[in-house]
């Protein structure tokens, strides 16, 4: 196979893709590193503890409280926060929904006003009524 005239060879493009990457700052992650020090230190809970597996109330507290924040104050997906926390996204985001309803704040719109279960539902989507027609 013959280059193109003009073509840069693939491993330059990988050398410079590379090298762009590796200068660029880690979207948010620093940022995030710092709010978890934060967090820890409002708290008096030690950084490994935060992102522990321990369920203590008090640690559990601070653990969403610091994911909350993360949340809000970064541009960081919901799994990649979990990645920090060695969590799942869908921990990350029961975390942000517990605080914002502790809060009274909406970060990202995931608290927002429960709705109720009948509200919604389509008379086929209905769970049939007991004693209906025989």
């Amino acid at each position: 196979d013959e280059a193109r005239p003009g073509a840069v060879p693939w491993a330059v493009v990988r050398k410079q893709y590379r090298l762009h990457y590796a200068s660029t700052p880690l979207r948010g992650k620093t940022q995030a590193g710092a709010i978890i020090a934060a967090v820890a230190s409002e708290t008096g809970i030690a950084i490994d503890a935060l992102k522990g597996e321990q369920r203590v109330a008090r640690i559990a507290r601070a653990r969403q409280l610091a994911i909350w924040r993360v949340a809000d104050e970064t541009e960081l997906s919901l799994s990649e926060i979990g990645r920090l926390f060695h969590r799942d996204h869908t921990t990350v985001l029961h975390a942000i929904r517990v605080t914002n309803q502790r809060r009274g704040a909406d970060v990202r719109g995931y608290g927002g006003i429960p709705v109720a279960r009948s509200e919604g539902k389509t008379a086929a989507n209905r769970a049939p009524e007991r004693g209906g027609p025989r």
